[in-house]
């Protein structure tokens, strides 16, 4: 049987945010973003991240700005919509991730250092 993982680092985009669904299990969601390099440029990928139940609790504490480390074994990809800063609607492509395990860095530096 094949099995795979996906870890991922970088920065939280927006505060967590938590739920219950219908039946009472715990959710928390996330948006965290992953410079990687492309033609000598730094390009911003987008990730969405679930975390269920108990790790629902401890995702439900990261804040804009947070850096932690995801670590998922359900991983799909999906098309992102949201508006720009010029209030220009935008699709890209990006990840949508069920977290098994998260770890925590720390904020990202106010002066961005």
């Amino acid at each position: 049987m094949a099995f795979q993982e996906i870890e991922i680092s970088g920065f939280v985009g927006q505060d967590a945010k938590a739920s219950q669904t219908k039946d009472g299990r715990k959710v928390t969601n996330f948006n965290m973003c992953v410079n990687t390099r492309r033609n000598g440029e730094d390009v911003p990928q987008w990730y969405s991240v679930a975390c269920w139940d108990d790790l629902a609790d401890v995702a439900g504490h990261l804040r804009k700005g947070s850096e932690v480390t995801v670590k998922a074994s359900a991983f799909w990809p999906v098309i992102e919509e949201y508006t720009n800063d010029k209030n220009e609607q935008v699709r890209e492509p990006g990840m949508k991730l069920i977290a098994g395990r998260i770890h925590f860095h720390g904020r990202k530096p106010e002066n961005g250092n």
